[in-house]
């Protein structure tokens, strides 16, 4: 029984250490909060996540927000370990881009790279590191 216990324990603490996810909320901030974007993300499945982000710049008077919260603007699959790939939509200009997110678990940071910018004005950072 002792035994069949610490098998468990072991696979358990294992499995939590090696599956990490990106889903939850995510922030990044630059020159001394004029530019302020944060993201939240959840799972669909274990390769999928939809989610929102909501961006100011210039202090506030550019904002980039999704203001229908349970219609999702980014959609991303797993396309190998630790990155995901995807599309989002820009609430300033109605419009699709791809963007790329790199997961780094020892940092616990997420890196966005915008693959595909949409036609128009819009405001999600690129190549740009996000905390928790």
């Amino acid at each position: 029984m002792k035994k069949i216990f610490i098998i468990t324990l072991i696979f358990m603490i294992s499995k939590s250490c090696f599956s990490q996810t990106i889903s939850g909320n995510w922030a990044w901030e630059y020159d001394n909060g004029k530019h302020i974007t944060e993201i939240t993300l959840e799972n669909i499945n274990s390769n999928t996540l939809q989610g929102n982000y909501c961006s100011t710049f210039y202090s506030g008077s550019k904002i980039d927000c999704n203001e229908n919260l349970n219609d999702f603007c980014i959609q991303v699959s797993s396309t190998s370990t630790n990155v995901f790939e995807g599309t989002f939509k820009s609430s300033f200009c109605e419009e699709l881009g791809i963007l790329r997110l790199t997961y780094n678990p020892a940092e616990d940071q997420l890196f966005l790279e915008i693959l595909n910018e949409p036609d128009g004005e819009y405001y999600l950072p690129d190549d740009v590191i996000f905390n928790r």
